[in-house]
């Protein structure tokens, strides 16, 4: 079972964040929350790990600027999200204030949206919104890699054995909603933690995390903002070349067919390679272009 640390019933947000960052007394060092895995297996699609790494060691803030109104908007729309959950399932949806530790891993906290009760068993319910254009993520029983690690995350802290992720993406819950339901897996949830242990031994050992495996473009960003003073005309071509576009969760990928070997699970998102003669932000015209069937969202890049 976790360990409760607090409740954060009527907690200013500062005060909050001081709790998820330090625990409330203050007294560990680095912590790692929900939020903060898909950074940690670089996953992420807004921070990168190195970016993680450097909030942690407090040489860097975070950017709240950063799709601020969606995330200001996914808060209010979180009980809203949980009461269509409560009428499509019919499972009892209990509000959780509490911040809760792993009992072996103690930088683990964890902040849950809610718990759910189906049929006296309990799980977790994660509430997200999203637009209409990455309503595609969710289609064919697709769940975004950086949320399902979320969510396996959770389990593995709170002990349970199953978890919803609930998103919606307009009006209507009948069609605009989509329910996706995390098993918990010990093997998956394994390499989870041997990833946030060495991610935490760097924070000790002041030594960044390794960028390899980063998807392309984020690792692109934050070298650019680390060290050009203007705006790039375009991004080096090796630093977008040095890997095929695959999908968000193409580390993901590796990880469950190779180190978990369990191929039935490997879920890459299905891309496509067609002509491409339209020029890119940069002026430049590329020879290809991955593009992302279900968002239909792409990098204009040349073939590796």
């Amino acid at each position: 079972m976790p360990k409760l640390l607090c409740d954060t019933t009527g907690m200013t947000r500062e005060r909050w964040l001081e709790c998820r960052m330090h625990g409330p007394d203050g007294d560990i060092p680095y912590t790692i929350g929900g939020s903060d895995v898909a950074a940690v297996l670089g996953v992420s699609p807004w921070v990168t790990p190195l970016e993680l790494w450097r909030i942690k060691k407090g040489l860097m803030q975070p950017d709240d600027t950063v799709n601020a109104a969606a995330k200001a908007m996914g808060l209010l729309m979180e009980p809203i999200v949980a009461q269509c959950y409560a009428k499509a399932t019919g499972n009892t949806v209990i509000e959780d204030t509490g911040l809760y530790q792993h009992t072996d891993y103690p930088y683990a906290l964890a902040n849950l949206d809610f718990r759910i009760n189906e049929a006296g068993r309990e799980g977790v319910l994660e509430c997200k919104t999203t637009t209409y254009h990455k309503a595609g993520d969710w289609a064919d029983d697709q769940i975004p890699y950086h949320y399902e690690v979320q969510v396996r995350f959770y389990l593995a802290v709170m002990d349970l054995d199953f978890a919803d992720i609930c998103c919606m993406w307009g009006f209507n819950a009948e069609t605009d909603m989509a329910i996706r339901r995390v098993n918990r897996d010990r093997v998956i949830e394994a390499y989870i933690f041997e990833q946030l242990d060495a991610f935490i031994t760097s924070l000790h050992s002041d030594l960044p995390p390794d960028m390899g495996g980063v998807k392309p473009v984020l690792h692109w960003l934050l070298w650019h903002a680390s060290t050009a003073p203007a705006k790039p005309d375009c991004p080096p071509s090796n630093s977008v070349r040095s890997r095929p576009m695959t999908s968000i969760g193409s580390s993901c990928c590796r990880w469950k067919r190779n180190r978990c070997g369990i191929n039935s699970r490997t879920k890459k998102r299905s891309l496509t390679r067609t002509a491409c003669g339209s020029p890119n932000r940069c002026g430049t015209t590329s020879t290809a272009c991955w593009r992302n069937r279900m968002s239909a969202t792409g990098l204009t890049l040349s073939p590796v």
